[in-house]
């Protein structure tokens, strides 16, 4: 994971068009806490004997390499490409299909 963060840190230090914030920054911290919180859980299960080690440990860590390898990917080859834009938008329309998947349990009176 160390020699995937500059690539992270690369990533996501080139800000979206026309802004001045620190997102960048924030997803950052946010996916390296995720993926240490991940790894300690993955960690625990594997010892407990639940999971294999091999995808307790390696399933995360070969998710995130394949997050930052696609977010370095979209800033370094895609003219425009801005990863923080890609994942705005991604999110956006998961939250979506949620939203309209409990939209239609409210209407059918499903508990």
């Amino acid at each position: 994971m160390m020699l995937l963060l500059p690539l992270l840190a690369l990533a996501l230090a080139i800000p979206p068009k026309r802004s001045t914030s620190a997102l960048g920054l924030f997803v950052s911290i946010i996916l390296v806490v995720a993926y240490h919180k991940v790894n300690e859980w993955g960690q625990s299960i594997a010892g407990l004997g639940r999971v294999d080690p091999v995808i307790a440990l390696w399933g995360p860590f070969l998710f995130f390499a394949a997050l930052i390898l696609w977010m370095y990917w979209r800033i370094a080859y895609i003219p425009g490409g801005q990863p923080i834009g890609a994942l705005e938008r991604v999110f956006d329309v998961g939250i979506r299909k949620i939203r309209k998947l409990f939209a239609r349990r409210r209407s059918t009176g499903v508990a």
